[in-house]
This record gives structure tokens, sequence and C-alpha cells, in this order.
């Protein structure tokens, strides 16, 4: 895949913080890292949508213990530690300049990582490669974080071979990825994008369906992508 380290993080603002938040990261901080870092070459965001807070789940000694209200990608085609030097880097030239006072300030990071991707998928009727996968139109993403059973890859391989199949096949999502966790030797804590074709809450309930008990589930969560002129979801 073309993309080598990709950042994944969960934010949350306080009230009255989150437009300040939303022109910053739009304004400022998602065109200086696309335009300054070399690597750095597509950048999302999503909120979590209304009604999709209550069915958020948590796992036991999760490392996410607040979702917050956004959560944010940056593809990079370097690896994870370099793509994390980078951004930290870049961050430092910006807070020299006081460009940096929104964090702390209007939000705060709840959790994040610096994965390593492993695998793209999309609908098999769109032929697209895997490259092409975070791109694909969608009208939500569901995001799990787990991980895997140590089972020699059995899970793995149901996974590819038969529940993301089944998700293609009853129209629940257009296109997922696979992440790991650049901190885990053995690849044992994943990320799983899932970018749905339609609601992303009733999404989030087929694939928990279908994953099933295997993995344990730290966080699975729905949302919806954002814009900072759309309407808001909070003040």
């Amino acid at each position: 895949m073309k993309a080598g380290g990709v950042f994944v993080g969960l934010i949350s603002c306080p009230p009255g913080r989150h437009r300040s938040f939303l022109e910053w990261h739009d304004f400022d901080h998602r065109p200086e890292n696309v335009g300054q870092i070399p690597h750095v070459f597509h950048s999302g965001r999503w909120i979590a949508a209304p009604g999709s807070l209550e069915t958020r789940e948590f796992g036991a000694d999760s490392p996410v213990t607040d979702g917050g209200q956004y959560l944010l990608t940056y593809w990079s085609s370097v690896a994870p530690a370099q793509l994390r030097a980078d951004m930290f880097g870049l961050a430092g030239k910006l807070r020299a300049l006081g460009r940096l006072q929104p964090m702390g300030r209007d939000f705060r990071i709840t959790w994040r990582e610096y994965a390593r991707p492993v695998r793209g998928y999309s609908d098999p009727a769109l032929g697209l490669s895997e490259d092409a996968v975070p791109l694909v139109p969608h009208v939500g993403l569901v995001l799990t974080v787990g991980r895997a059973p140590g089972d020699g890859g059995e899970w793995r391989n149901a996974y590819d071979r038969e529940v993301l199949p089944r998700l293609f096949a009853g129209g629940s999502i257009v296109s997922a990825l696979t992440l790991s966790s650049a901190a885990e030797t053995e690849s044992e804590c994943f990320v799983y994008l899932h970018y749905t074709r339609s609601d992303p809450v009733e999404a989030q309930r087929a694939i928990a369906a279908e994953m099933g008990d295997a993995p344990a589930i730290h966080y699975r969560a729905a949302y919806v992508p954002q814009h900072w002129s759309q309407p808001q979801f909070f003040e």
C-alpha cells in the first residue's frame, strides 16, 4: 500500500469550544500537516452523530476511556515512527509561533495511535485498489479498536474470508481498512476502519454481530464525515 503510517485520534471538546476547534483544525492544522510534511497525503475528520453516543462499546481494561466527539486521521507514505516524529516536529514549530494554543484549551486528545496499515478492502463490485480505500465516498465510519486472540491467525483469516464478505454482501460497508498498532511487536492490537454505505449506527450493529466475541473489543463507535461549515451537533 502507498500508506506506511496512519494517525488515528479521538478528540474531546469542552462546551463552547467546538467551533473554535473545528475552524483551527480546518484552516490551520490540517493544511499545515498535509502541506508541510511531504509524506502526508490525506486527512479526514468525523463527528459522533446524534443518537450514536449511547451505542458506543467500551471493553474491559480499554485504553479508550473517553471517545470524545471527533475522530481524526492523517495518512502518510512513511512508517508510523517517522510520521509521529514529523507531526511532533511541525507541532513544535507551530507552538513557537503561537499557533498551537487550541490544544489543551479548545480540545484534548483522549486516545491516539500511530498505526501501520495491513490491508485495505472495498466492495468487490467497485474493483478498487487498496490505496483507494480511504478515499471511497461513504456515509459514515465505524471505528473498532481491539486485540486479536492468540489463535495462530485463525481469527484474522476468518475476518478476511468470512466476516468482510458478509458485510459487503449485506450492504453495510463500502470499504474497510485493517491497521496494526506500531507499539505491539506481535501486532495483536488492531484498529479497524469500516467505511459505511448507509447509517453508521446500523452498520456498527451489523459489524458487532458479524465479529462476535472472538476478538477482545476495546472500543467501537460510529461517526459521520464532518466539515467546519456543516451543522454542529455540539455547542
